[in-house]
């Protein structure tokens, strides 16, 4: 797996850029979307709210936000999901992305991500794994096989400042795709992204996200596992 990684402030930055890489992966940046059918989001019932609040921001919208029922312990239900994507393509609109859970806000129940990974793929949908609070698990021998299938991911955000206890603010954001933060995010500011820096570029994240100048957020995180 070839990908790119960037730490960002709060998790609910992390699904927002998750939603811009989809779209933009699909979109042209001077055309805009209105040209397309309307764009489905489908998500567990006990998603994390800045999901829907993100979508509205974007203009997705929240009911293209499609809700997914869960069982009794708050796990998507694959059947709910496969019935949902059958639903709106009978419609007419694009199922473009699921966003998987993995450690749920209320009860921290895990989807399913193997079986939610091969609808993803049968589907051509881009696929999201919120690891925002269950992500910390990477690091527990006994524990972390609730993580199976994460590797399939198209983009993954996982909190060190929820589990791994690193203080506020760390998130960070996972891409398969070493090149699309660039590709959705970079604008070429010449008078800020000179070609000619004295070091090597593809470590300035500044052209690759929201904002340009920020704090350095892993440093903290980087200082603990040193530590360990």
């Amino acid at each position: 797996m070839e990908a790119q990684e960037n730490y960002r402030n709060w998790c609910a930055t992390c699904n927002l850029s998750f939603q811009v890489l989809k779209e933009m992966a699909v979109i042209s940046q001077k055309n805009g979307c209105f040209n397309l059918p309307p764009l489905k989001l489908f998500t567990s019932e006990e998603c994390h709210y800045s999901i829907s609040k993100f979508s509205s921001f974007l203009g997705i919208g929240d009911d293209n936000v499609i809700p997914v029922e869960t069982d009794d312990i708050g796990q998507m239900k694959i059947s709910s999901l496969e019935k949902r994507i059958e639903e709106i393509l009978q419609e007419g609109s694009v199922p473009f992305a699921v966003i998987a859970t993995l450690g749920t806000t209320v009860r921290g129940a895990f989807d399913p991500i193997n079986e939610i990974a091969d609808i993803c793929k049968k589907h051509n949908m881009w696929l999201h794994i919120d690891a925002a609070w269950g992500g910390g698990l990477i690091f527990s021998q006994k524990h972390r096989a609730k993580l199976n299938g994460i590797e399939r991911a198209n983009s993954i955000v996982i909190n060190p400042h929820k589990l791994l206890a690193v203080p506020q603010q760390c998130s960070l954001l996972l891409v398969r795709n070493k090149d699309i933060l660039h590709t959705c995010y970079s604008k070429e500011a010449e008078y800020l992204f000179q070609k000619d820096k004295y070091y090597d570029r593809k470590y300035d994240p500044g052209d690759k996200y929201l904002q340009c100048g920020r704090k350095c957020d892993v440093f903290k995180f980087w200082l603990m596992w040193k530590a360990k």
